[in-house]
């Protein structure tokens, strides 16, 4: 399988978003990402009463500055209603509204990086990825690439979304919380096999942590057999893990 290194995909990106601006399918921002959020009074209402529409009208530049391409602004992707259908593998039939679930996206910022909608979406057709098995907080994102596939004429690809695993609070496992790294982890003396083990405990594929090589994990790993809900660590499983 082809690797690729987004920095040097800028040209493959722009040919994308050229082929997007001529669909008709990209307006113009003027707004941050903060007044885009609602944070903002004077750019707009409270974020609960803006739709789709009224975001797109106050993204059009203000009368006071000029209608020209040196003015920073975003570009975003007009959401459609769809719906677009799909099997997930874990969590079954999916219909997605891009414009109710994501709503208008960017598919390039203002500081002229391009956004991951476009770059996951066009580097998952150039690596012929057929299957994106990925964590599903990134379910609803879903509903924009099925978007920007459909618009560049790419193919889709299967899709299976994994529960996350959480931590003793609830919380996605993040190392801005201090979760600990796999680095971490192998620095305390921990083996593979033990956080393998509970990698696919959580998963529900063991019945109790245990010690489970990579190969014994992948003799049987099969997609039907995972939760659909997310896993929240306890404080006994982590003593497991760690001692």
């Amino acid at each position: 399988m082809l690797l690729i290194a987004r920095v040097e995909r800028s040209a493959v990106y722009q040919q994308a978003l050229e082929h997007l601006l001529l669909g008709h399918h990209l307006f113009a921002c003027y707004l941050t990402r903060r007044e885009l959020r609602g944070e903002s009074v004077e750019a707009l209402q409270r974020a609960q009463e803006r739709s789709s529409e009224d975001t797109r009208n106050v993204c059009a530049p203000p009368r006071h500055r000029p209608r020209e391409t040196t003015v920073p602004h975003s570009l975003r992707f007009h959401a459609g209603p769809g719906p677009y259908s799909f099997i997930d593998l874990v969590h079954g039939p999916q219909v997605l509204s891009p414009a109710n679930i994501t709503g208008d996206f960017t598919v390039k910022r203002a500081d002229g990086i391009f956004a991951y909608h476009l770059t996951v979406t066009v580097d998952d057709a150039a690596m012929d990825i057929s299957l994106v098995v990925r964590g599903d907080d990134l379910l609803p994102a879903t509903a924009a690439h099925l978007e920007l596939q459909a618009a560049l004429g790419l193919p889709t690809p299967r899709y299976a979304h994994i529960p996350l695993l959480l931590d003793t609070l609830g919380r996605p496992l993040a190392k801005r919380r201090g979760t600990l790294s796999l680095s971490e982890l192998r620095a305390k003396g921990v083996t593979a096999e033990r956080v393998v083990g509970l990698l696919a405990y959580s998963l529900g594929i063991l019945p109790k942590p245990m010690h489970l090589s990579t190969a014994e994990f992948k003799a049987i790993f099969t997609l039907n057999k995972i939760s659909k809900l997310p896993h929240r660590l306890s404080p006994p499983e982590l003593s497991w893990l760690l001692y």
